[in-house]
């Protein structure tokens, strides 16, 4: 009986020793793949319009989104995640002018991001925390009989003094959707929504709003 015992501790000892060291429970220098930080790059596409009491028949501009994402887990679950994203926003006009506005923007979103719990490899998720934007781009574009014209926000403004821009924008992002761990790559579809907190133009309540819908890839 007491052999039994001893020998069934030793398998027990080996079993334990075998899960902690194998590749699947532990990364590179012996951390826990759940407790390690993981990163990647995003692609995706922005419908982004404009909100506020003094915009008029805005339409959508869609336009390109993408960059590249961080997530440090802080708990079970839970994640502090930041990107850095090249987004592409503003509006189109609702008349036959073809005008837009088009604003671009470096964007840095910082969210806490929670997984849903699965039994296989697909994993649903949710993110959501404010989204810091510093424009690098502001024109007016618009064409007609043939004609087209761009003209920046500052031409603009210093012609009509109707158009200070902005160069700081503060948003709502919250974002959600699925990830898939194939062949030991990490794969993300998802779609996310912007609110902007910070007028466009100064003396003007017009605000970012942007839908978009992006694929993801883990390093």
């Amino acid at each position: 009986m007491a052999r039994q015992r001893v020998a069934a501790r030793a398998a027990v000892a080996v079993l334990l020793f075998t899960v902690l060291s194998s590749p699947s429970a532990y990364g590179q220098g012996g951390q826990s793949v759940a407790h390690r930080a993981n990163y990647g790059v995003l692609a995706g596409i922005n419908f982004a319009t404009l909100g506020g009491s003094d915009v008029q028949d805005a339409k959508t501009r869609t336009a390109f989104s993408g960059g590249a994402y961080a997530a440090l887990p802080v708990g079970t679950g839970t994640a502090i995640q930041a990107e850095l994203l090249y987004s592409m926003e503003g509006a189109k006009t609702n008349t036959g002018s073809n005008g837009a506005l088009k604003l671009d923007y470096v964007r840095v979103p910082v969210m806490l991001r929670f997984a849903v719990p699965t039994a296989g490899t697909t994993r649903p998720f949710v993110a959501v925390g404010p989204s810091f934007g510093f424009q690098t781009r502001c024109e007016f574009s618009g064409s007609t009989g043939g004609v087209s014209v761009t003209e920046s926000c500052d031409d603009v403004g210093a012609t009509s003094g109707d158009f200070e821009r902005k160069k700081l924008d503060v948003s709502g992002r919250l974002e959600g959707g699925l990830t898939f761990d194939t062949g030991g790559r990490r794969l993300i579809l998802g779609g996310s929504y912007s609110h902007g907190f910070t007028d466009v133009f100064k003396n003007s309540d017009g605000k970012n709003r942007v839908f978009s819908i992006f694929v993801g890839v883990g390093l």
